[in-house]
């Protein structure tokens, strides 16, 4: 008689001339008839791998952006808590669904005390009004990184920057901290970015912000108190004047998955909001026809999303050309 003692179970059903899903009912059949004795010792896993679904790169896709967009909604929603000038016990509360609080006089923002000025450093809106001399009286526009090596006072800033009135003027602020501040006066509209042929963009200062030179008090209150705005890339082959209404209805979307409680993708898919970008579609019908938008999406959704594709044509339509590019000189120095 064989002794099988040694081996796995492949190996014993290969012997026998068996399937492995088939020995093991055979075995214990055997031992009730006598035929053999069956001690367990202890077994491995069998492990078998399935084969792949026809839909993966689909799947895989759906995955990675669900990754990427919830790992932008995280970072929204800490850099909104750091931004806030509102009651911080506030803003948390209102995340995650509790009562509203106004003022808790315990957290920096409450208590007002203005961090700048303790540090002996000129005051935020002195810091702001800075930077918007600097883009008020250079030759041509920076870019965001130039503009803040330029009131750093860095080294490596442009040559020509350094008889400009705001050479060194933040020398005591980080660079985070004033692409920070750029990026404030952006979000308050004192700024402008403008794109150019290269790639490159560039700040522009508009004319609210020269009001705001003229009138420093227009610095006191800008829209700081809104949360940020998220700007994703454009991806492969989508076209940078469709991303402006790509953007509005990222911060649409999020807002809608704050409110509901889900993951943003679950609201719209990135790539759904794309196709909207690209076809700008102005009625229900239109909108329809765009490949992810069913009749569950345009009844819960669609007033609002073609209301702000119809806001945002029009702003456009009423908003002055940009102006003439400066010399190719200027792209060298977007950063």
């Amino acid at each position: 008689p064989h002794r099988w003692v040694r081996g796995t179970l492949v190996d014993t059903a290969n012997h026998v001339g068996l399937l492995p899903s088939e020995i093991e009912s055979r075995i214990l059949a055997w031992s009730d008839q006598g035929h053999l004795s069956y001690r367990f010792s202890g077994r491995d896993m069998l492990l078998t791998r399935h084969p792949a679904p026809e839909d993966i790169a689909a799947r895989i896709d759906q995955w990675l952006e669900r990754f990427e967009t919830l790992q932008v909604q995280r970072i929204a929603e800490i850099t909104s808590y750091v931004r806030t000038r509102r009651c911080r016990h506030g803003h948390l509360n209102a995340y995650l669904g509790g009562r509203r609080i106004s003022s808790c006089k315990a957290c920096d923002n409450c208590i007002a005390v203005p961090q700048d000025t303790a540090a002996g450093l000129p005051r935020h809106e002195e810091q702001l009004a800075a930077i918007l001399e600097c883009a008020a009286k250079a030759p041509w526009s920076w870019g965001k990184v130039s503009l803040s090596r330029i009131l750093r006072g860095e080294r490596d800033a442009p040559a020509k920057a350094r008889e400009l009135p705001g050479f060194g003027a933040l020398s005591y602020r980080s660079r985070s901290a004033i692409l920070d501040l750029i990026g404030e006066l952006s979000e308050a509209g004192f700024l402008q970015p403008r794109r150019l042929d290269n790639g490159g963009t560039v700040m522009d200062i508009t004319q609210l912000g020269r009001k705001a030179l003229r009138e420093p008090t227009r610095l006191e209150a800008p829209a700081r108190a809104q949360p940020p705005r998220i700007t994703l890339p454009p991806p492969h082959g989508q076209r940078w004047e469709e991303q402006p209404l790509f953007d509005l209805l990222s911060n649409w979307r999020l807002e809608q998955a704050r409110r509901q409680g889900v993951p943003p993708f679950q609201i719209l898919h990135q790539q759904v909001m794309h196709r909207i970008a690209t076809k700008q579609p102005q009625t229900r019908e239109a909108l329809l026809a765009i490949k992810g938008i069913g009749p569950q999406k345009l009844e819960s959704y669609g007033e609002e999303i073609i209301g702000i594709i119809r806001t945002y044509l029009s702003e456009r339509s009423a908003a002055p050309q940009d102006r003439t590019h400066q010399p190719a000189e200027e792209a060298t120095r977007a950063r």
